[in-house]
């Protein structure tokens, strides 16, 4: 799946899931959003690319760009 298919989807997670305005967000995640919207957007990712992270890498996860990296390595 390209990248820009990935960040596309994100942002429709980001806004059903988290009722999220706007791009999607640069920077630290932590900086943006709770540590239970965090937890609630490592599932949906997770149910949505048919992936499964351990909670230790879920926990290291902080920005967009290492969950699309993550669903790149984890979805071949």
């Amino acid at each position: 799946m390209p990248e820009i298919e990935i960040q596309t989807t994100l942002l429709e997670l980001f806004t059903e899931k988290l009722q999220w305005n706007g791009p999607l967000p640069t920077g630290a995640l932590s900086e943006h959003l709770s540590s239970l919207q965090l937890l609630t957007l490592i599932d949906a990712v997770e149910e949505r690319f048919s992936i499964y992270l351990q909670p230790t890498e879920a926990a290291e996860i902080d920005t967009v760009d290492q969950i699309v990296a993550t669903i790149l390595r984890e979805a071949k």
